[in-house]
């Protein structure tokens, strides 16, 4: 939906844009930062399902690739197939 850019694009682009600016203004090199990002599998699924998070996966991939180009280290994790029922193997 129209919202989810509002967070999942707009609000990692704010972030990381204040972030830089602070360290700018303080005279600190961008790469003495360091930002993790939490997104999610399947965010270079074209079409996903709703169920594997739909529309909102554009705005994550967005945010992945704005962080990447903005010039702060960053480490994206992209965790995929959690639940809170008791731990399996799967192959």
């Amino acid at each position: 939906g129209g919202g989810d850019g509002a967070v999942e694009f707009h609000g990692v682009q704010n972030q990381v844009s204040s972030l830089a600016a602070s360290a700018r203004k303080r005279g600190a090199a961008l790469t003495s930062l360091n930002v993790a990002l939490i997104s999610s599998m399947g965010t270079t699924d074209p079409d996903p399902a709703p169920y594997e998070g739909g529309d909102v996966l554009f705005y994550k991939l967005n945010a992945e690739a704005f962080l990447g180009a903005s010039g702060v280290p960053a480490t994206v994790v992209k965790p995929c197939g959690l639940g809170d029922g008791e731990g399996s193997q799967q192959q």
